[in-house]
């Protein structure tokens, strides 16, 4: 009998257990490979390729990063690098839109010499009376500089309710789209 037991509790988590971390983001568009600096999203989509760089390619390959992706992401863990002055400059001069992932500072800290993540403030933007926090505060933003007007263009996304992240990464990926093809 114990037998039995441990092989249907083998064969229940070998069929049945998913790994409830990854989110299937809900994407049917044009492809859309992304660079990424910090950690990888944990989502799956077949239409969306991430792949990583470093804070040195970002610095030094703007123009190679600019054909080769629609555009970078920078999460939270590389927040604090990523907001050197020096790379201020390469934020204006890349010709793709960067998605600064869950930072509750928008895109300030990175795109403004002499201010950088640790020392800039929360941005709130109060446009967003259903969110969870009752802030309205931003949730991820989209950068992207306009070298021939020298216009900073800026979309803002709010994460409205916990479980609506795929909501979430699926208007980011559209805009991206919109934006880029």
């Amino acid at each position: 009998m114990k037998k039995w037991l441990i092989v249907f509790v083998l064969l229940f988590c070998i069929t049945g257990c998913k790994d409830t971390r990854t989110v299937e983001i809900p994407y049917e568009n044009q492809p859309l490979k992304i660079a990424i600096l910090g950690d990888t999203p944990d989502i799956q989509n077949k239409n969306i390729t991430f792949e990583q760089i470093s804070l040195d390619e970002l610095n030094n390959n703007d123009k190679i990063l600019s054909s080769k992706f629609n555009a970078i992401m920078i999460t939270p863990s590389m927040f604090v690098d990523a907001s050197q002055d020096q790379l201020s400059e390469v934020y204006h001069n890349i010709e793709i839109p960067i998605v600064f992932w869950n930072s509750n500072k928008a895109h300030y800290p990175f795109v403004n010499n002499k201010i950088n993540y640790v020392n800039e403030k929360e941005v709130s933007l109060n446009n967003s009376p259903h969110s969870f926090d009752g802030m309205g505060q931003t949730h991820s933003t989209i950068f992207l500089y306009d070298i021939e007007t020298e216009i900073e263009n800026v979309w803002f996304f709010h994460l409205n309710e916990r479980n609506e992240l795929t909501k979430l990464y699926s208007e980011i990926f559209h805009k991206i789209e919109e934006i880029t093809l």
